[in-house]
């Protein structure tokens, strides 16, 4: 019987021309990619479009003769950002013109309901405003508001105010918001890009368990600026900012990316100003609280305080006459200058007693 015959099939040949056809291919791609990169360092955009030109080109050349460019190549310019401590003495400011006294009487966070501001629809006595603290250093708020941050971090209260406040504005009530801005336990807390970080960016900053939102911050920005925006529309005519500070132990840090960390008091004062230019745009007036350390200070300045860029941003400058110390009152007056309504800008916050000055708050 005959044996099968054994036949060898060599490997099969590669495709050259399908081989050769990837490689031009590939080439074309690569070369493609240098002109890109290469040719970005030597294109000139214009009104006439765009042209290549050669290192050393004289540009004037180009031009059209209105002497657009420069006559020689221009020197590579090494550029450093830097942030440092802004000076905010030639800031526009408001001079508070036309602002009437203040007498106001505070009503507390947990005092304020319907039947308590149905009262003061039949009259105010010696007063001509309400205080409301809508919102204290717990960050929560008072009143059921429709701003989004708040219903989904769960600071939201659950008192619809609207239609009180309509009937105290029908009496021509002064209404006055007061927020506490940026010592907030709650909205810190609960939403981290809002807050201050620890001074190694390793988490939310706490003072004694209190946390506190990021003046640079563009969520507390909007936070604030939304909170404003309701209660304007809602017919109160001025908010007073409490809580307008930051910790003086100095170890936290801000969320963005800078290469140098502002002083405490730069911060403040940017929000500050940030804050006067949306309370303009809202037709309202927007007063401030002066902190004891400020106070204490003879130049009117602390970690996070600067009372002369204070009176720039705020119509009013309140503080807390019960714990203030001695010269206070003299530091503010002399801080607030002789513009505008000028005694009608310091406002002293008493317990109980009525202080003898044109603008006064008494809780």
């Amino acid at each position: 019987m005959a044996r099968p015959k054994t036949v060898y099939h060599g490997g099969a040949r590669p495709n050259w021309v399908l081989s050769l056809v990837l490689t031009v291919l590939m080439l074309v791609v690569l070369t493609g990619i240098w002109l890109f990169y290469d040719l970005q360092q030597h294109l000139v955009y214009d009104k006439e479009g765009v042209r290549r030109v050669s290192p050393g080109m004289d540009l004037r050349s180009m031009s059209d003769g209105g002497g657009g460019y420069a006559s020689r190549q221009l020197p590579l310019i090494d550029v450093e950002i830097v942030v440092d401590k802004t000076d905010y003495s030639d800031a526009d400011g408001t001079d508070g013109e036309g602002l009437s006294p203040l007498h106001g009487h505070f009503i507390r966070k947990e005092h304020i309901t319907g039947s308590v501001l149905n009262s003061f629809t039949y009259g105010l006595g010696s007063y001509n405003a309400l205080v409301l603290e809508l919102m204290d250093s717990s960050g929560e708020l008072a009143w059921h508001s429709s701003v989004p941050l708040a219903e989904s971090y769960g600071v939201n209260g659950s008192f619809e105010l609207a239609d009180y406040i309509s009937l105290l504005k029908e009496k021509d009530v002064w209404l006055v918001a007061q927020l506490s801005a940026l010592c907030d336990g709650s909205m810190a807390v609960r939403n981290p890009p809002s807050a201050l970080r620890n001074a190694d960016g390793s988490g939310i900053y706490l003072n004694d368990g209190q946390g506190w939102l990021d003046p640079y911050s563009d969520v507390t920005r909007g936070y604030l600026t939304a909170l404003m925006t309701e209660l304007a529309e809602m017919g109160f005519d001025e908010i007073l900012m409490t809580g307008f500070y930051l910790p003086q132990d100095g170890t936290y840090c801000f969320g963005g990316e800078m290469t140098e960390t502002p002083d405490g008091a730069s911060a403040v004062s940017s929000l500050a100003l940030y804050l006067r230019s949306q309370a303009d745009a809202l037709g309202l007036r927007l007063s401030g609280m002066a902190e004891r350390s400020t106070l204490a200070n003879a130049e009117g300045e602390s970690v996070s305080q600067d009372l002369a860029v204070f009176f720039k941003a705020f119509d009013r400058v309140a503080y807390t006459a019960d714990y203030a110390p001695p010269e206070a009152l003299r530091l503010l007056q002399e801080k607030r200058g002789d513009k505008g309504s000028g005694e009608a800008r310091v406002v002293a916050v008493a317990s109980g007693r009525v202080p003898n000055l044109d603008s006064y708050i008494v809780k």
